[in-house]
């Protein structure tokens, strides 16, 4: 497919509409002052799937990014748990007198 040029204030105007192309298979290459300086082309859905996994940890291991911790219930029952003698808050009034 042709690469359609276009300048930065005519991409930034009309983003949208040079997405939608791009989306649909189009190539589309970046000009300032009349220099090309950027590329933008379709990514196909498998490739990005299969990358981010690998870019997230690398970007991880280069300390730029803070994984997110996933978050597993405890195994055990959080309930209160009966326990013979007097409660904890009696212990911690005793011990301000």
């Amino acid at each position: 497919m042709a690469y359609k040029s276009v300048g930065i204030r005519e991409l930034k105007t009309n983003l949208s509409k040079y997405l939608k192309k791009v989306k649909a298979g189009g190539e589309l290459l970046i000009s300032e002052r009349g220099k090309t300086i950027a590329q933008i082309i379709p990514v196909s859905p498998e490739k990005r799937r299969n990358e981010l996994p690998s870019l997230l940890l690398k970007l991880s291991g280069e300390g730029k990014i803070i994984l997110p911790i996933i978050y597993r219930p405890p195994k055990c029952p959080t309930g209160r748990k009966k326990v013979k003698g007097s409660p904890f808050s009696e212990a911690v009034i005793e011990g301000r007198r």
